[in-house]
């Protein structure tokens, strides 16, 4: 009878062995799809967030280039709005350069 238990416990080990492969097989894949889908929208994402970027740093930049051409003597005068609005595109867009205007 001893050798009856083994044999089915060495069977249901099987079995169990059989179905954790499979299981991780699901896993695999479902990793492998939850990645590429957060592949393919940090493309996206990097994408639309430097197109923002630019588009920010645009606004600031054609700002500071209507007021330059507005000033008689190269001196412009920036409100409040002007002011926030540079800061803003300078925090958000992260541009590591700086750009002088003479």
């Amino acid at each position: 009878m001893s050798d009856k238990l083994r044999e089915e416990r060495r069977k249901n080990s099987e079995k169990l062995i059989e179905k954790a492969k499979e299981k991780v097989v699901e896993r695999k894949e479902k990793l492998e799809e939850t990645l590429e889908e957060k592949k393919a929208a940090a493309i996206e994402e990097g994408t639309t967030k430097k197109v923002l970027e630019e588009s920010i740093y645009n606004r600031a930049e054609q700002l500071i280039n209507e007021k330059m051409a507005v000033s008689k003597d190269g001196t412009i005068y920036l409100n409040d709005t002007d002011i926030r609005m540079i800061i803003e595109a300078i925090q958000e867009g992260g541009m590591d350069k700086t750009v002088v205007k003479d």
